[in-house]
Protein backbone atom coordinates (compact mmCIF):
# COMPACT_ATOMS: atom_id res chain seq x y z
CA UNK A 1 0.00 0.00 0.00
CA UNK A 2 2.82 2.38 0.96
CA UNK A 3 4.71 1.42 -2.20
CA UNK A 4 1.61 2.19 -4.34
CA UNK A 5 1.22 5.61 -2.73
CA UNK A 6 4.91 6.31 -3.35
CA UNK A 7 4.50 5.37 -7.01
CA UNK A 8 1.44 7.60 -7.42
CA UNK A 9 3.29 10.55 -5.84
CA UNK A 10 6.18 10.00 -8.23
CA UNK A 11 3.80 9.94 -11.21
CA UNK A 12 2.11 13.15 -10.01
CA UNK A 13 5.50 14.81 -9.65
CA UNK A 14 6.48 13.76 -13.16
CA UNK A 15 3.23 15.11 -14.56
CA UNK A 16 3.76 18.40 -12.71
CA UNK A 17 7.32 18.70 -13.99
CA UNK A 18 6.15 17.93 -17.53
CA UNK A 19 3.42 20.59 -17.32
CA UNK A 20 5.89 23.14 -15.93
CA UNK A 21 8.36 22.31 -18.69
CA UNK A 22 5.68 22.79 -21.34
CA UNK A 23 4.63 26.10 -19.78
CA UNK A 24 8.22 27.38 -19.64
CA UNK A 25 8.85 26.28 -23.22
CA UNK A 26 5.68 28.04 -24.36
CA UNK A 27 6.68 31.21 -22.52
CA UNK A 28 10.15 31.02 -24.03
CA UNK A 29 8.79 30.57 -27.54
CA UNK A 30 6.29 33.42 -27.01
CA UNK A 31 9.05 35.73 -25.71
CA UNK A 32 11.36 34.80 -28.58
CA UNK A 33 8.62 35.54 -31.13
CA UNK A 34 7.85 38.86 -29.44
CA UNK A 35 11.53 39.88 -29.40
CA UNK A 36 11.92 38.82 -33.02
CA UNK A 37 8.88 40.90 -33.97
CA UNK A 38 10.22 43.98 -32.14
CA UNK A 39 13.65 43.62 -33.78
CA UNK A 40 12.02 43.16 -37.19
CA UNK A 41 9.85 46.28 -36.72
CA UNK A 42 12.88 48.32 -35.59
CA UNK A 43 14.72 47.20 -38.71
CA UNK A 44 11.73 47.94 -40.94
CA UNK A 45 11.22 51.38 -39.37
CA UNK A 46 14.86 52.39 -39.61
CA UNK A 47 15.01 51.25 -43.22
CA UNK A 48 11.87 53.22 -44.11
CA UNK A 49 13.16 56.45 -42.57
CA UNK A 50 16.58 55.94 -44.10
CA UNK A 51 14.90 55.84 -47.51
CA UNK A 52 13.01 59.05 -46.67
CA UNK A 53 16.37 60.69 -46.09
CA UNK A 54 16.58 61.01 -49.87
CA UNK A 55 13.87 63.69 -49.65
CA UNK A 56 16.07 66.15 -47.72
CA UNK A 57 19.26 67.69 -49.05
CA UNK A 58 21.62 68.79 -46.29
CA UNK A 59 24.30 71.40 -46.79
CA UNK A 60 27.94 70.36 -46.73
CA UNK A 61 29.58 71.70 -43.52
CA UNK A 62 32.81 72.30 -45.44
CA UNK A 63 30.96 74.61 -47.84
CA UNK A 64 29.13 76.67 -45.21
CA UNK A 65 30.04 80.36 -45.37
CA UNK A 66 32.18 81.71 -42.54
CA UNK A 67 31.31 84.78 -40.45
CA UNK A 68 32.77 87.92 -41.98
CA UNK A 69 33.73 91.30 -40.62
CA UNK A 70 31.42 94.19 -41.37
CA UNK A 71 33.42 96.66 -43.51
CA UNK A 72 31.19 99.45 -42.24
CA UNK A 73 32.60 98.99 -38.75
CA UNK A 74 36.23 99.34 -39.79
CA UNK A 75 37.87 102.70 -39.19
CA UNK A 76 41.39 103.97 -39.64
CA UNK A 77 43.69 104.64 -36.74
CA UNK A 78 46.05 102.72 -34.51
CA UNK A 79 43.65 102.98 -31.55
CA UNK A 80 40.98 101.04 -33.41
CA UNK A 81 43.33 98.19 -34.27
CA UNK A 82 42.92 96.68 -30.82
CA UNK A 83 39.13 96.37 -31.20
CA UNK A 84 38.25 93.99 -34.04
CA UNK A 85 35.00 94.68 -35.86
CA UNK A 86 31.91 92.69 -34.95
CA UNK A 87 31.57 89.61 -37.22
CA UNK A 88 28.51 89.47 -39.44
CA UNK A 89 26.65 86.15 -39.06
CA UNK A 90 26.70 84.13 -42.27
CA UNK A 91 23.41 83.56 -44.08
CA UNK A 92 21.63 80.33 -43.16
CA UNK A 93 22.26 77.55 -45.65
CA UNK A 94 18.83 75.94 -45.34
CA UNK A 95 18.35 72.23 -45.97
CA UNK A 96 16.11 71.61 -48.97
CA UNK A 97 13.12 69.27 -48.58
CA UNK A 98 11.21 67.71 -51.47
CA UNK A 99 7.74 68.28 -50.03
CA UNK A 100 6.11 67.59 -53.38
CA UNK A 101 7.48 64.06 -53.29
CA UNK A 102 6.66 63.56 -49.61
CA UNK A 103 3.06 64.71 -50.10
CA UNK A 104 2.66 62.19 -52.91
CA UNK A 105 3.51 59.47 -50.36
CA UNK A 106 1.41 60.94 -47.56
CA UNK A 107 -0.79 64.03 -47.70
CA UNK A 108 -0.60 64.26 -43.88
CA UNK A 109 2.98 65.58 -44.14
CA UNK A 110 3.21 69.10 -42.64
CA UNK A 111 6.96 69.61 -42.24
CA UNK A 112 10.39 68.26 -41.47
CA UNK A 113 12.36 68.57 -38.21
CA UNK A 114 16.15 68.47 -37.99
CA UNK A 115 18.67 68.88 -35.17
CA UNK A 116 22.14 68.69 -36.64
CA UNK A 117 24.55 66.03 -35.33
CA UNK A 118 21.70 64.06 -33.71
CA UNK A 119 19.34 61.35 -34.91
CA UNK A 120 16.49 63.88 -35.12
CA UNK A 121 15.97 64.20 -38.88
CA UNK A 122 12.42 63.21 -39.79
CA UNK A 123 9.28 64.30 -41.63
CA UNK A 124 6.37 65.50 -39.49
CA UNK A 125 2.81 64.31 -40.00
CA UNK A 126 -0.54 65.33 -38.51
CA UNK A 127 -3.69 63.24 -38.18
CA UNK A 128 -7.20 63.77 -36.81
CA UNK A 129 -6.08 62.50 -33.39
CA UNK A 130 -2.90 61.88 -31.40
CA UNK A 131 -3.14 58.09 -31.63
CA UNK A 132 -2.97 57.21 -35.32
CA UNK A 133 0.76 57.83 -35.85
CA UNK A 134 1.87 56.48 -32.47
CA UNK A 135 2.41 53.10 -34.11
CA UNK A 136 2.44 53.90 -37.82
CA UNK A 137 5.30 54.85 -40.08
CA UNK A 138 5.22 57.84 -42.41
CA UNK A 139 3.43 55.83 -45.11
CA UNK A 140 0.83 54.50 -42.65
CA UNK A 141 2.38 51.04 -42.19
CA UNK A 142 1.76 49.63 -38.70
CA UNK A 143 5.05 49.70 -36.75
CA UNK A 144 6.04 50.35 -33.12
CA UNK A 145 8.58 52.97 -34.24
CA UNK A 146 5.72 55.28 -35.19
CA UNK A 147 6.18 58.76 -36.67
CA UNK A 148 7.04 62.26 -35.57
CA UNK A 149 3.66 63.97 -35.45
CA UNK A 150 2.12 67.35 -34.74
CA UNK A 151 -0.66 67.66 -32.18
CA UNK A 152 -3.99 67.37 -33.99
CA UNK A 153 -5.45 70.34 -32.03
CA UNK A 154 -3.19 72.98 -33.58
CA UNK A 155 -2.87 74.45 -37.08
CA UNK A 156 -0.56 72.70 -39.51
CA UNK A 157 1.21 76.00 -40.30
CA UNK A 158 2.56 76.25 -36.72
CA UNK A 159 0.71 79.52 -36.18
CA UNK A 160 -0.53 78.67 -32.68
CA UNK A 161 1.31 80.11 -29.72
CA UNK A 162 2.48 76.59 -28.89
CA UNK A 163 2.62 73.66 -31.31
CA UNK A 164 3.40 70.34 -29.57
CA UNK A 165 5.30 67.72 -31.60
CA UNK A 166 5.55 64.10 -30.40
CA UNK A 167 7.93 61.22 -31.04
CA UNK A 168 8.95 57.96 -29.38
CA UNK A 169 12.17 57.45 -27.44
CA UNK A 170 13.41 54.31 -29.20
CA UNK A 171 15.93 52.07 -27.44
CA UNK A 172 18.23 52.11 -30.48
CA UNK A 173 18.60 55.90 -30.25
CA UNK A 174 16.28 56.73 -33.14
CA UNK A 175 13.27 59.07 -33.36
CA UNK A 176 13.25 61.51 -30.37
CA UNK A 177 15.63 59.50 -28.14
CA UNK A 178 18.35 62.18 -28.37
CA UNK A 179 16.06 64.71 -26.67
CA UNK A 180 16.89 63.05 -23.35
CA UNK A 181 20.44 64.37 -23.67
CA UNK A 182 19.05 67.88 -23.18
CA UNK A 183 18.97 67.11 -19.47
CA UNK A 184 22.67 68.04 -19.63
CA UNK A 185 23.93 71.61 -20.09
CA UNK A 186 26.85 70.44 -22.21
CA UNK A 187 24.57 68.82 -24.77
CA UNK A 188 22.42 71.94 -25.03
CA UNK A 189 25.53 74.10 -25.51
CA UNK A 190 26.49 71.92 -28.48
CA UNK A 191 22.96 71.75 -29.93
CA UNK A 192 21.16 75.03 -29.10
CA UNK A 193 19.14 75.18 -32.32
CA UNK A 194 17.11 72.97 -34.61
CA UNK A 195 15.34 73.47 -37.93
CA UNK A 196 11.65 73.28 -38.76
CA UNK A 197 11.09 73.17 -42.50
CA UNK A 198 7.60 73.44 -43.99
CA UNK A 199 6.20 73.73 -47.53
CA UNK A 200 5.58 77.45 -46.93
CA UNK A 201 8.32 78.61 -44.56
CA UNK A 202 11.62 77.61 -42.95
CA UNK A 203 12.36 78.29 -39.28
CA UNK A 204 15.23 78.00 -36.89
CA UNK A 205 14.18 76.58 -33.53
CA UNK A 206 16.00 78.37 -30.72
CA UNK A 207 15.75 76.01 -27.75
CA UNK A 208 15.27 77.80 -24.43
CA UNK A 209 14.16 75.13 -21.93
CA UNK A 210 14.22 71.39 -21.40
CA UNK A 211 11.83 70.12 -18.72
CA UNK A 212 10.89 66.79 -17.17
CA UNK A 213 7.13 67.29 -17.18
CA UNK A 214 4.36 65.07 -15.74
CA UNK A 215 1.78 64.04 -18.30
CA UNK A 216 -0.85 66.17 -16.56
CA UNK A 217 1.37 69.27 -16.78
CA UNK A 218 0.97 72.41 -18.89
CA UNK A 219 3.72 71.80 -21.45
CA UNK A 220 1.18 70.82 -24.10
CA UNK A 221 -1.11 73.83 -23.64
CA UNK A 222 -1.68 75.51 -26.99
CA UNK A 223 -4.21 78.28 -26.28
CA UNK A 224 -3.79 81.07 -23.76
CA UNK A 225 -6.35 83.58 -22.55
CA UNK A 226 -3.93 86.51 -22.38
CA UNK A 227 -0.40 87.66 -23.07
CA UNK A 228 0.25 87.52 -19.32
CA UNK A 229 -0.78 83.87 -19.13
CA UNK A 230 1.46 83.00 -22.09
CA UNK A 231 4.37 84.96 -20.59
CA UNK A 232 3.95 83.14 -17.25
CA UNK A 233 3.90 79.80 -19.09
CA UNK A 234 7.20 80.63 -20.84
CA UNK A 235 8.80 81.82 -17.62
CA UNK A 236 7.70 78.67 -15.76
CA UNK A 237 9.39 76.54 -18.43
CA UNK A 238 12.66 78.47 -18.11
CA UNK A 239 12.57 78.20 -14.31
CA UNK A 240 12.11 74.40 -14.45
CA UNK A 241 14.63 73.87 -17.24
CA UNK A 242 17.44 71.33 -16.94
CA UNK A 243 19.77 73.76 -18.74
CA UNK A 244 20.31 77.50 -18.84
CA UNK A 245 19.70 79.49 -22.03
CA UNK A 246 20.06 83.13 -23.07
CA UNK A 247 16.99 82.81 -25.31
CA UNK A 248 14.07 84.78 -23.84
CA UNK A 249 10.91 84.46 -25.94
CA UNK A 250 8.46 87.35 -26.22
CA UNK A 251 4.68 87.04 -26.13
CA UNK A 252 4.64 87.65 -29.88
CA UNK A 253 6.79 84.58 -30.54
CA UNK A 254 5.60 81.16 -31.67
CA UNK A 255 6.78 78.14 -29.69
CA UNK A 256 7.17 74.46 -30.51
CA UNK A 257 7.48 71.83 -27.77
CA UNK A 258 9.15 68.54 -28.69
CA UNK A 259 7.87 65.77 -26.43
CA UNK A 260 9.09 62.23 -25.77
CA UNK A 261 8.83 59.61 -23.05
CA UNK A 262 11.58 59.10 -20.47
CA UNK A 263 13.14 56.30 -18.47
CA UNK A 264 12.04 57.95 -15.21
CA UNK A 265 8.36 57.03 -15.37
CA UNK A 266 5.50 56.32 -17.73
CA UNK A 267 3.90 59.50 -16.43
CA UNK A 268 6.84 61.82 -17.16
CA UNK A 269 7.94 63.30 -20.48
CA UNK A 270 11.03 65.19 -21.57
CA UNK A 271 9.77 68.37 -23.22
CA UNK A 272 12.14 70.57 -25.22
CA UNK A 273 10.82 74.12 -25.72
CA UNK A 274 11.94 76.16 -28.72
CA UNK A 275 11.18 79.58 -30.20
CA UNK A 276 10.55 79.74 -33.95
CA UNK A 277 12.62 82.30 -35.80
Amino acid sequence: MGRTKQTNNKKSMNVLLTVLLIVFLALGIFSAIKIWKIVAEYKQGNSAYKDLGDYIQLSDPAEKPKPTSDPGNETEGAGDAETPPEPTPPPIDWPVVDFEGLLEINEDCVGWILIEDTAVNYPIVQSEDNSYYLNRLFDGTWNIVGSIFLDYRVADDFSYRNSPIYGHRMNDGSMFADLLHYKEQEFYDLHPIGYLLTPEQNYQIEFFAGVLEPTDGSAWDYEFDSDEEFEDWIQAAKEKSCFESDVNPEVTDKIVTLSTCTRESGYVRLVLYGRLK
